[in-house]
């Protein structure tokens, strides 16, 4: 009899096979019967699929493992490893992030299911620069909530989402989590923040993106996002900051100003379009504060 599947652990990744293998190694000291693992491989060149399937196999590990064809990003790559999960709830553990609480798992399940939120950060902390990777956190009724998370880790509740894709796939990566905060505040949902369950970060160097290209990306992800989520009335405010950030990060006379342009609009789609009402976006300035909206 195969067992209910109550947590999917969904895990992407790229040319990283020691780092994930770290990874799954710190999932199954905290293994239980409910969970399965879901893996997207980015078209990894270096004999990850082998390595990480023969360590799952050896260890009886119930898992779904999809190498593509072509480096999907971390949006895309994302949307298909959720659409293959069949836990009740989607973990969503980054392959260079490691487990790190005891019995992280059924923690994580009891504390979801004793609540209705759709979505819940955990404690990161990324020991090489001893700084806690955290989004904006607030207290309502007593309960600890994020407005966003961070992607490293994090927990979606499977029925709220399933039916769409998490992301607009040509995101690729960089500020995509708002996207689905978004939608969260925008049907006046909550997502919770479990500072007791505790996830290591040790960022690799493999296919990593740094410096202006990583900052290019971030800034015009979170103007399409925005642009994407925000009521019509808060458009002309989104294009003034997207100028001044750009103008802060010295890029307006640089090749990084026609690169954010043209990322603007090549990742930017009419079909992702989903505004929150002007009622929902009050109720989140007024949680929040404007300096966190944006």
């Amino acid at each position: 009899m195969i067992n209910r599947i109550k947590i999917s652990i969904m895990i992407i990744t790229y040319n990283r096979k020691e780092e994930l293998l770290r990874a799954l190694n710190s999932c199954l000291k905290n293994w239980k019967e409910y969970l399965e693992v879901v893996i997207v491989d980015n078209n990894s060149s270096d004999n990850t699929q082998i390595a990480v399937e023969d360590y799952l196999k050896k260890n009886k590990v119930r898992y779904k493992y999809f190498y593509s064809n072509k480096n999907l990003g971390i949006s895309a790559g994302r949307n298909k490893a959720f659409e293959l999960c069949e836990g009740e709830y989607v973990f969503c553990l980054d392959d260079d992030a490691v487990i790190v609480t005891n019995n992280f798992f059924e923690k994580l399940y009891e504390k979801m299911s004793l609540t209705d939120a759709v979505a819940a950060s955990v404690q990161i902390y990324e020991p090489a620069t001893d700084r806690q990777l955290k989004g904006y956190t607030y207290e309502i009724n007593g309960e600890l909530r994020a407005l966003s998370y961070i992607g490293a880790a994090h927990v979606l509740k499977s029925n709220f989402f399933k039916g769409s894709k998490l992301y607009p796939d040509s995101l690729i990566f960089g500020s995509e989590e708002y996207y689905v905060a978004y939608k969260i505040q925008k049907d006046r949902k909550k997502m919770l923040y479990f500072e007791d369950l505790l996830v290591h970060h040790m960022p690799s160097q493999v296919a990593r993106v740094h410096g202006d290209d990583r900052i290019a990306s971030i800034i015009a992800n979170n103007y399409i996002v925005r642009k994407m989520c925000y009521p019509v009335v808060a458009l002309p405010i989104l294009y003034i900051l997207l100028r001044m950030r750009i103008l802060k990060h010295g890029f307006y006379r640089n090749k990084y100003n026609k690169l954010i342009k043209e990322m603007i609009k090549n990742r930017y789609s009419k079909e992702f379009v989903n505004r929150m009402s002007l009622g929902a976006f009050t109720e989140m300035i007024r949680n929040v504060g404007v300096s966190q909206v944006f």
